[in-house]
């Protein structure tokens, strides 16, 4: 074998090589910065979530007490109805 063809055939593979690795490390880049901003969508989704929950638990809340207060109403009305007047 020439030693100048393998030297010649070294240095093409070598050159390949670091080729790939510049591809495999841009698509790791690539894959860093798409985690990363699922991370941060992952952050701001969660804390809408939990926003979301307090809201309902105050809604819920104030339901309750709205459902009482007609209750009381209703008890109410209903009473003046059958008190011999009506």
């Amino acid at each position: 074998m020439d030693v100048e063809k393998a030297i010649h055939f070294l240095l093409e593979q070598q050159a390949q090589i670091n080729a790939q690795q510049d591809e495999t490390a841009r698509g790791l880049n690539s894959l860093r910065k798409l985690v990363l901003v699922g991370m941060k969508m992952l952050v701001k989704t969660d804390a809408q979530l939990k926003a979301l929950v307090q809201a309902q638990k105050r809604t819920e809340a104030r339901l309750d007490r709205t459902d009482a207060r007609f209750e009381r109403l209703m008890a109410a009305l209903l009473q003046k109805r059958t008190n011999g007047r009506g």
